[in-house]
């Protein structure tokens, strides 16, 4: 019995660990992932509002992993602060089309993909 239990443990934590806590790698980047990297030009007009478009936007499509306590993400994204903390981290998984990862949730769209860029290359501004 406890070695069944042990077994079932290790299987349980291997599936839970690979779900979330990998990028996929250009390998698997979804063949129309289009993302340009916006200019700062666009900022002073352009910037999307973190309240009204991008918290909506990683509440809907990164906080299925990162989260604060998910031991398969130490990135955390539950706040705007946070994203702050890790805008190139994030920035270049976004532009490289690595996250959210094809086995993770639902993929951005190229529009969400630049708005979510616009946002972070104008500061990531708690607007």
């Amino acid at each position: 019995m406890l070695r069944t239990s042990a077994r079932f443990f290790r299987a349980l934590v291997f599936v839970a660990a690979t779900s979330c806590g990998t990028s996929p790698g250009p390998a698997s980047t979804p063949p129309d992932c289009k993302a340009g990297l916006p200019t700062k030009d666009a900022c002073a007009t352009n910037a999307p509002s973190y309240a009204t478009d991008i918290a909506p936007l990683v509440e809907a499509r990164c906080l299925g992993c990162h989260f604060k306590g998910n031991p398969n993400s130490s990135v955390v994204l539950e706040t705007q602060a946070e994203m702050s903390q890790q805008t190139q981290l994030v920035e270049t998984q976004i532009y490289r089309c690595e996250m959210p990862p094809a086995d993770g949730g639902i993929p951005l769209t190229d529009t969400e993909r630049t708005e979510l860029l616009q946002w972070l290359v104008c500061g990531a501004p708690n607007n």
